[in-house]
């Protein structure tokens, strides 16, 4: 079975997630900039593509079989997702591994749902969204560095 798996390239650091998504959204949007003219319909100039957008509008953790809390996978998650390249005050750039996809990028966006709860009132299952926004390889930009 597949699994998506987050590396933070900076760290080596990993999270998992427990269950693969049942869909994965990629959004493409070429830069088209219309050109002025002075009579008639302005022509598209195509400049270049914006990054790459994959979402994960639904990954779930679940552990209401176990009734075992979540709050320290989710702190963890939330750490991960909250990490900086420190001198430059950036996100790290991760890579995105499922099935056979890989995808190098940053999280862009990252909602947690905490949607069932033990007798104790600790989250046992959650819901989240997230959004990948890609980034280019070291090989596409003159003086780009990633790692």
């Amino acid at each position: 079975m597949a699994t998506l798996v987050l590396i933070d390239l900076n760290s080596q650091a990993s999270f998992e997630f427990q269950y693969f998504p049942d869909e994965v959204q990629t959004r493409l949007h070429p830069n088209w900039r219309p050109q002025d003219v002075t009579i008639g319909i302005k022509p598209l100039l195509y400049e270049n593509s914006d990054p790459e957008l994959l979402t994960f509008p639904e990954l779930w953790m679940d552990e209401s079989y176990t009734n075992e809390s979540l709050t320290e996978t989710l702190q963890s998650l939330k750490e991960f997702a909250a990490a900086e390249v420190e001198d430059r005050g950036a996100p790290p750039p991760l890579l995105a591994t499922w099935g056979d996809r890989k995808q190098l990028c940053v999280l862009q966006d990252l909602t947690i749902a905490e949607t069932f709860f033990s007798d104790n009132g600790e989250p046992i299952r959650a819901r989240l969204s997230m959004e990948l926004i890609q980034i280019q390889d070291e090989g596409e930009a003159v003086g780009v560095n990633i790692t």
